[in-house]
């Protein structure tokens, strides 16, 4: 706990805000495979999914760039303003005066755009603001609290999904408008203005052929996809099969 404390205020915010963020989305996350079957069906379901899975993966590697450019906190601004507005739209689509899965899907779309890009800005403030030393520490807290989300929001989940889809999305859109006031307010830019002259590259094909050429990245890069591929069954094959 004496750790955590002598953490900076910004990572100390970030990481009960993640534990926020993490337990509201994991109260409908894993359950909405099974929401997109019952009203779409299977094939139609393993589409939206993949549509989904591509874009998240072709906006991080944009946000990574645009993030150098920009600085961390206008794109995690930018990135919880889309998120509040994608779980607006799924709570409207599931409200007692209006029903719509597809624009479920699109506002969960809209979500996963943003937080491909939150994610992005979010890890890299982490690195600017920590040390060799202490960012262990920080990346071990990180996955407790994550993990620990994740169980008390799937619980939930068990318990509330069916009947009270709507407040759970309205939890979700109460806790990004949330977020961004945090970072508004009490979240300061990390990045240092004179590395970001020194690193930004206009062309983003260059940026990410200079870090292919890294093969132990490269490596951790593909491992980590082929882990993603097997974990990944547990939200999107399971809940099909199962239901």
């Amino acid at each position: 706990m004496k750790e955590f404390w002598k953490l900076h205020p910004a990572i100390r915010i970030r990481l009960l805000m993640n534990f926020l963020g993490t337990l509201c989305f994991s109260t409908v996350g894993g359950s909405m495979t099974i929401y997109y079957n019952k009203y779409m069906g299977a094939g139609v379901t393993g589409l939206l999914l993949i549509i989904s899975s591509i874009v998240v993966f072709l906006v991080g590697l944009y946000a990574g760039h645009l993030t150098d450019m920009k600085g961390r906190r206008p794109v995690m601004l930018f990135a919880t303003a889309l998120t509040a507005v994608g779980a607006a739209l799924a709570t409207f689509s599931n409200s007692s005066f209006y029903f719509n899965p597809w624009l479920t899907f699109l506002g969960f779309l809209i979500e996963n755009f943003g937080f491909g890009f939150f994610n992005t800005a979010s890890q890299a403030m982490i690195v600017d603001l920590t040390t060799s030393e202490n960012r262990r520490t920080v990346y071990s807290i990180q996955y407790w609290v994550i993990n620990f989300a994740i169980m008390i929001g799937s619980g939930l989940s068990a318990w509330f999904f069916r009947d009270y889809l709507v407040w759970l999305l309205l939890a979700i859109t109460v806790e990004e408008i949330l977020s961004f006031i945090v970072i508004f307010f009490w979240i300061e830019e990390s990045f240092d203005s004179q590395q970001q002259s020194k690193t930004k590259t206009p062309n983003i094909i260059q940026a990410y052929f200079f870090v292919a050429k890294d093969h132990i990245f490269m490596y951790y890069l593909f491992a980590s996809v082929f882990i993603s591929m097997i974990f990944n069954q547990v939200d999107y094959y399971l809940p099909v099969h199962l239901s």
